[in-house]
């Protein structure tokens, strides 16, 4: 899934570019 799909408000920095490494 895309980063857009996930919301920096809803969730930490550090999570958005760990799920999206473990996404992508």
């Amino acid at each position: 899934l895309p980063l857009s799909v996930f919301d920096p408000q809803d969730y930490h920095p550090l999570l958005i570019t760990v799920s999206g490494k473990n996404v992508n």
